[in-house]
């Protein structure tokens, strides 16, 4: 399988599919700090993009899962999806957001294209992943300030400066 986009997202996404048995778990990520947030964890592959995991994957991936919400990369992940495969649409585009694909590529592809609310009923099950740590969410964190720091905390968060950020009580 296929993540697109090693946000806390995919990457959580990504950690699970390995927890629950997926073969093969590949990630890719433009941004070079969430790629090393990646490759210290139990995936097959982090590539910088996705034409870089088809070239290693020529056989395209019979899962993608979109984390990205962006409407290009949407569309590339759709064309990373194999034949006969199913595009996991978890990212939420922007109102308004088209996806360029071309429409016999559905009739050519016989890709399934299949949506997500992102939780509907699995906190119980995500937070046992957590508490039994098949899924790691320490390296996520890469921010822990205090409550006096908040506003700066925001604004790198704002920024994309880091990916998650702790507020401790009392000091970091």
């Amino acid at each position: 399988m296929l993540v697109v986009g090693a946000g806390a997202a995919g990457i959580l996404l990504a950690q699970a599919a390995r927890s629950f048995g997926a073969s093969s778990v590949v990630v890719c990520e433009p941004v070079a700090s969430r790629r090393h947030v990646g490759e210290q964890l139990d995936l097959d592959a982090v590539f910088a993009d996705i034409d870089a995991a088809v070239d290693a994957h020529p056989e395209r991936f019979s899962l993608v899962v979109d984390t990205t919400g962006e409407a290009e990369v949407l569309a590339a992940s759709f064309n990373a999806t194999d034949t006969g495969g199913t595009l996991l649409v978890f990212g939420i585009c922007a109102q308004g957001a088209t996806v360029p694909v071309e429409p016999v590529k559905f009739y050519e592809r016989e890709v399934q294209i299949v949506g997500s609310r992102g939780s509907n009923g699995t906190q119980g099950s995500a937070v046992e992943l957590l508490a039994s740590g098949r899924v790691r969410w320490e390296p996520l964190v890469d921010d822990r300030h205090s409550l006096d720091d908040l506003p700066h905390a925001l604004g790198r968060l704002g920024r994309g400066e880091v990916m998650k950020a702790v507020t401790v009580s009392g000091g970091v």
